[in-house]
């Protein structure tokens, strides 16, 4: 085995942060972009590059994958099964779920078979691997992941009291169930016209009156700091469903295939299957496909305290 030096792909996505890179690891931006993460691995949409010969680590461990990867690891993947990034955000991502395995093969083949382009806007399944992720802090780091128990979605939404949303939220009380809560999350990310723009000026007008608990006031806080960039958008509501999370510099979470989430602010370390799936449902210019998240989302709310999701 030979060490080499990579050089790697920095993505320039419009959420990320154009100075927190180069003040933890002092990689210039000389164009003062946004520079949202670093992608160390040999995923084709941001293969690193060996240094001494400029050829792709993707051709590098295809050329010799016994060598590259060794025995074990060649026989059960047949590629580099992980990717590791430096994700540095200054503004919210997306509300977005990762398929599983099996449904990433399926919906990889399936968009391939339709003739959409891997770099197409509209597509959901950029490979066919699953995306189970672990992120480490660097700085302090704020993110949502997981659903909140049924009990505490009825309480906060009936406590913020979001009238247009009264029959929904009464839906869920009376049926605290996971197909309950299928039901609400579902109605709630596909609320459009007239029914959206009530549910959002109440909404508005609730971060305006002082909070009756520490769980709502955390809850609209998320909210509020994510209208100043994604006004009108119904992924508003989204910590009033989803469970807020702040780590600590040197604190991680891990977060399963099929969990709704997204990071909020802060730089980390992120390691995670070899994948570039990612499902949006709001939150973000880019592509939404509702209906295709809410059929790979598992809707089991996290029961346990938060603070034991934090490793």
């Amino acid at each position: 085995m030979s060490l080499v030096k990579l050089s790697n792909d920095i993505k320039h996505y419009a959420w990320g942060s154009k100075t927190s890179i180069t003040e933890l690891f002092g990689i210039e931006n000389p164009k003062n972009e946004p520079q949202a993460e670093i992608w160390m691995g040999a995923h084709a949409n941001g293969s690193s590059v060996l240094e001494d010969s400029g050829s792709s680590l993707a051709d590098y461990i295809a050329s010799d994958k016994q060598k590259a990867l060794g025995d074990y690891t060649t026989n059960r993947f047949g590629e580099l099964p992980y990717l590791f990034k430096v994700l540095a955000a200054e503004t919210p991502l997306s509300i977005q779920v990762h398929p599983n395995k099996h449904k990433s093969e399926l919906g990889f083949e399936r968009e391939n078979a339709q003739g959409i382009p891997l770099d197409a806007a509209n597509r959901n399944y950029k490979d066919p691997n699953h995306k189970p992720e672990l992120v480490y802090a660097l700085t302090f780091y704020k993110a949502m992941n997981g659903f909140r128990p049924i009990e505490d979605i009825v309480r906060l939404f009936e406590t913020i009291g979001i009238d247009a949303l009264e029959p929904q939220v009464t839906a869920l009380a009376n049926n605290q169930t996971s197909d309950g809560l299928k039901r609400f999350f579902t109605e709630i990310m596909s609320l459009s016209g007239d029914n959206k723009q009530q549910a959002l000026q109440e909404l508005y007008a609730a971060y305006e009156r002082p909070a009756k608990s520490l769980m709502v006031r955390e809850a609209l806080s998320y909210s509020q700091s994510f209208s100043q960039h994604y006004a009108n958008d119904i992924g508003l509501f989204a910590p009033l469903m989803l469970n807020t999370v702040e780590l600590a510099p040197g604190e991680a979470m891990f977060l399963h295939a099929e969990t709704p989430h997204a990071y909020v602010e802060g730089t980390g370390l992120e390691i995670m299957a070899s994948s570039d799936n990612v499902l949006r449902a709001g939150l973000t210019p880019k592509y939404i496909d509702v209906s295709e998240l809410i059929d790979n989302v598992k809707f089991q709310p996290i029961n346990q305290k938060i603070s034991d999701l934090i490793l």
